[in-house]
C-alpha cells in the first residue's frame, strides 16, 4: 500500500507539547509550552509505497521552519534615549506535523542595551517561525523624563522572507528610515 510518513525534527518534549504516535495526524500541533523558546525546527514528509514481502528505503529532505534572528542593532540614537525595546509580529506560533504553519498571534520582543559605542544592541539568537503577512516591527524609545515614543515599520520588501529583511533591516536601519511614526503617552 501507499502511505505518507512525515517527520518533525528540532522538537522535543521539554520544549513542546508533542502528539503521541498512535493519536498524531498530520492536522496535529506541534506547540510550543509557554515560557520555552523555538529550537531550529524543520519538518519533511514523503510517499512511499510498501510492497509485501519487499523492503523499501525512505528519503525525507527536511525543510527549516525557522530562521534565527541573531542581533538588534540602532545607531544614531538621541542621547536623551534611557531605553529601547523592539517587538516584531504577527509571526506563527507552530507547525503542524505535515509541516505547516499554524497560529497567527506570535510575537517576539527584546530589551536593547547602549553600548560604550553610542550603539543600541541585543544579541538575540533567536530561532523565530515565520511572519503571518507582512511583520511590524516596532521599535520603543524611553526617553529620560519618561515619554515613549514609537515608531513602527511594515517590513513588505517583495521576494523576499522575513529573515532576509530583519537581518538587513536590523543591522542598517535608522530611526530616520522609519515609516508610519505614532508617538505614544
Amino acid at each position: 500500500g501507499a502511505y505518507r510518513v512525515y517527520s518533525v525534527a528540532g522538537a522535543d518534549a521539554a520544549n513542546y507539547s508533542l502528539p503521541t504516535k498512535e493519536e498524531a495526524t498530520p492536522q496535529s500541533v506541534v506547540a510550543l509550552k509557554e515560557g520555552m523558546a523555538h529550537g531550529d525546527i524543520m519538518a519533511a514528509n514523503s510517499e512511499v509505497v510498501l510492497t509485501d514481502g519487499e523492503e523499501t528505503d525512505v528519503t525525507l529532505t527536511m525543510s527549516r521552519k525557522v530562521f534565527m534572528l541573531r542581533n538588534v542593532t540602532i545607531s544614531d540614537v538621541p542621547e536623551n534615549v534611557a531605553a529601547i525595546t523592539a517587538d516584531v509580529s504577527p509571526l506563527y506560533e507552530g507547525i503542524n506535523v505535515a509541516g505547516e504553519y499554524c497560529g497567527e498571534n506570535g510575537a517576539y520582543s527584546v530589551v536593547l542595551e547602549k553600548g560604550t559605542d553610542g550603539k543600541w544592541t541585543k544579541q538575540c539568537d533567536a530561532f523565530l517561525m515565520e511572519s503571518v503577512g507582512n511583520p511590524v516591527v516596532t521599535f520603543n524609545f524611553t526617553t529620560t523624563d519618561g515619554k515613549v515614543k514609537g515608531y513602527d515599520c511594515e517590513l513588505s520588501e517583495s521576494g523576499r522572507t522575513v529573515a532576509e529583511v530583519l537581518d538587513q533591516w536590523c543591522v542598517v536601519g535608522r530611526r530616520a528610515d522609519l515609516d508610519n511614526r505614532r508617538e505614544g503617552e
